[in-house]
């Protein structure tokens, strides 16, 4: 499952959380909240569980790493 969160000029979406632990649409979001709890992706489930993250700006995909300033 996935949950989208909008922080302005891009949004984040955090993927392969468990079902029924994703925040509900149109919540506010504060920093330290729990958005979901870890599940798995089906077509990645040969790897060690993870989240997927992928950022969006002007409908284009960055890397989460340089995003971040990682």
């Amino acid at each position: 499952f996935i949950a989208e969160i909008d922080y302005g000029d891009f949004s984040v979406r955090y993927c392969g959380l468990q079902q029924g632990t994703v925040l509900k649409p149109d919540s506010i979001v504060k920093k330290g909240d729990v958005v979901g709890k870890l599940g798995t992706i089906p077509c990645e489930s040969e790897s060690e569980s993870h989240l997927h993250i992928e950022v969006i700006e002007n409908d284009v995909y960055k890397d989460p790493m340089k995003a971040f300033g990682e």
